[in-house]
């Protein structure tokens, strides 16, 4: 079980890393100035915690008969 844990862990780490990368560029071609990148430190920080919130909550929910 520790072992899926750390697995599912390192998933969701590599999957935070590109895809921060792609809004990197997404932000930086798109949003200019202060409050664009003020947004886009909202959406790195935020958008990783809801997909935790998530997975966490699919895991709280029993299994459909």
């Amino acid at each position: 079980m520790i072992c899926f844990i750390g697995y599912c862990a390192l998933i969701y780490l590599c999957l935070a890393l590109i895809l921060s990368a792609f809004s990197i560029k997404y932000v930086l071609h798109n949003f200019k100035g202060k409050i664009g990148f003020i947004r886009f430190l909202s959406f790195v920080i935020n958008q990783p915690l809801i997909w935790l919130e998530e997975i966490i909550s699919g895991f709280s929910k029993p299994p459909k008969k």
